[in-house]
């Protein structure tokens, strides 16, 4: 039996216990295990759940506590309490916390901590648990919002991969349908050789980089012989079936480095990097050769002549061209199935003077008089080339046939304003061209690097051919009255 003094300190600690559990934010509770009722529930529990600690001790567990959590509380205690009842000295005073959901008195849910530990009781086999309960409603609150704004922004990052998917995929269409635009675009579509475009902008790169690097460039220019008379003979069909058969072959012979184009009709050119003009010949010669054993359906072999020529520093492709395609012409006319290569000592022998025909006369008596002068300047001085005068003399010669195209050009261009010519705008712009060529020739000729092969074809092929014979000619009808004007 307790002493008055004792049972007065029980008394007052007793209060105390009361006073601290009664006035705590966290509800506390006390649980006999065994019956599953509550034996003390704190006043906190009615900030908690809205129930006085009255209406809460009522409750079972079930009640108390929504089916997951019930169902959660059961797997606990029944993984941990025959450990404690058996002596496991791991459960000894430990304290479990775990999340739970409880209803509240108006039905929300109410998410709580709860931190348990087992007490033995003087009932053998009887246990009874004391629990703190902590309102964590407003830390779950955010940690849901969290999850909804993680988990949207997981979508939103999905949704960005599938349209970057989308996007690659688009991006992938897009650049297969520009590759087919691109071929389509520098292709000749019948034979699949580069077109005539393509060739010109390679060649000017790479004449570009064989005059950086100081490498070798060599051309081929090739023509199928007596084509014409396969279209007359047999039709269109069997042309164009030869022109495809043809360049499949000779693609098939070619370098990776080397470029492959259609030119234009049965002309075709074929672009060697880094190879001399000796070398040129060879892959040329080998060509020919095996063209010349294919055998097609109907039609039989057909044969092509060959020109080959290598580069020039400083020169322009038109006149690079130019060279090679009078190579290929030699071949034409000394039998065609030949490659022939250019040489300035054959074409220099082989010019012969130009002599004036009455059907370049153009109706005008000015500028007739005029082409007739320029063309016995320019016969001269292709004379005094083949006769190898001295520079100076050439020099001489070659700026009177200037002076002769200035004055000339000038007193043209003012006939054709006279007479009303459409087209007397562009014909100036021409006239510049050829004056400003003109002029590159004797910056070269001063500086000793002309090549005078290369004089002869400015001089025929450019001021003769290409100019009164190829334009001059358009504006001929003007003065012959057939210009409908």
């Amino acid at each position: 039996m307790l002493s008055g003094s004792a049972s007065t300190k029980e008394k007052e600690l007793a209060e105390r216990y009361k006073f601290l559990t009664d006035n705590m934010a966290d509800c506390i509770w006390l649980l006999d295990f065994n019956t599953g009722r509550f034996k003390y529930i704190s006043p906190a529990v009615f900030a908690l759940r809205g129930l006085t600690p009255e209406e809460a001790m009522k409750e079972s567990l079930e009640e108390a506590l929504t089916p997951e959590s019930l169902e959660k509380m059961k797997a606990i205690t029944a993984e941990f309490i025959p450990r404690y009842l058996a002596g496991d000295p791991e459960l000894e005073g430990r304290k479990f916390i775990y999340e739970f959901q409880q209803y509240h008195k108006d039905g929300h849910l109410v998410d709580v901590e709860i931190s348990i530990q087992v007490l033995k009781t003087e009932v053998p086999g009887a246990v009874e648990i004391i629990g703190v309960t902590r309102d964590i409603s407003e830390r779950k609150a955010l940690e849901r919002a969290l999850l909804k704004e993680i988990e949207a922004k997981n979508l939103l990052i999905e949704q960005l991969k599938a349209s970057e998917s989308q996007l690659s995929e688009l991006s992938t269409a897009l650049k297969s349908k520009n590759e087919t635009l691109e071929r389509v675009t520098i292709t000749d579509q019948l034979t699949g050789a580069y077109n005539r475009f393509y060739f010109e902008k390679r060649a000017t790169g790479e004449i570009e980089r064989s005059r950086r690097y100081g490498t070798p460039l060599s051309l081929l220019i090739f023509d199928l012989d007596f084509f014409k008379k396969i279209n007359d003979q047999w039709g269109h069909g069997f042309g164009d079936s030869v022109l495809k058969r043809m360049s499949v072959e000779v693609m098939s012979m070619i370098r990776s480095t080397d470029l492959f184009a259609r030119w234009g009709g049965e002309e075709f050119v074929v672009l060697m990097p880094g190879t001399d003009q000796r070398h040129a010949v060879l892959a040329a010669e080998k060509l020919r050769k095996a063209l010349s054993q294919v055998l097609h359906p109907t039609i039989g072999r057909v044969t092509a002549s060959f020109g080959v020529a290598e580069h020039r520093y400083g020169e322009q492709l038109e006149n690079w061209f130019t060279r090679a395609d009078r190579a290929m012409y030699r071949s034409k006319s000394h039998g065609r199935n030949l490659v022939s290569e250019w040489s300035d000592h054959t074409y220099l022998t082989e010019s012969s003077e130009m002599i004036w025909n009455e059907e370049w006369a153009s109706g005008n008596t000015l500028i007739d008089e005029a082409h007739k002068t320029l063309l016995s300047y320019a016969n001269g001085i292709v004379a005094m080339m083949q006769q190898d005068v001295p520079s100076d003399e050439l020099m001489k010669g070659y700026n009177q046939l200037l002076d002769h195209v200035v004055s000339h050009f000038e007193e043209e261009e003012a006939i054709l304003k006279q007479v009303g010519y459409p087209a007397v705008t562009f014909h100036e712009r021409f006239h510049q061209h050829l004056l400003s060529k003109g002029l590159q020739v004797k910056k070269r000729l001063l500086e000793g690097h002309v090549v005078k092969s290369d004089m002869i074809l400015f001089l025929m092929d450019e001021i003769i051919v290409g100019h009164f014979l190829t334009e001059d000619v358009k504006f001929f009808p003007w003065f012959r009255g057939e210009s409908g004007a």
